[in-house]
């Protein structure tokens, strides 16, 4: 009750006159410093989560466009300045389950390509 400011005022003078007053106003001092400060300190753990999980989802979003932009290369069989299949520096390792998603979008691509001719 204390902490929503329902009190009685005359409890406390009636308590005693000098020490009532003081020893409510330093209860209600110390628990609005808790509860301040525990309202900051998730505050900062939030702001804290959301930007490791944001650096992790850069560094994840790089490498997949790397992954991409060379899956496109060999799809679209793209041949640098000498005529030569570019070999980039960067390799990007990547699960087992990206390779698995290619394959089947490659056999999804089979299939629509003999729908088509056979509707032709």
């Amino acid at each position: 009750m204390l902490l929503l400011l329902k009190f009685d005022s005359e409890d406390l003078y009636q308590a005693n006159i000098v020490l009532g007053p003081l020893v409510f106003a330093l209860f209600i001092y110390f628990a609005v410093s808790i509860c301040g400060t525990m309202m900051i300190a998730i505050v900062i753990n939030g702001f804290r989560q959301t930007r490791s999980a944001d650096r992790t989802m850069a560094a994840r979003d790089e490498n997949i466009f790397v992954f991409l932009l060379e899956h496109s290369k060999r799809k679209l069989d793209f041949r640098g300045k000498n005529g030569m299949r570019s070999q980039d520096e960067t390799s990007v390792e990547h699960d087992s389950s990206v390779d698995e998603l290619l394959s089947e979008i490659d056999e999804l691509e089979r299939i629509l390509k003999k729908l088509c001719i056979s509707i032709r």
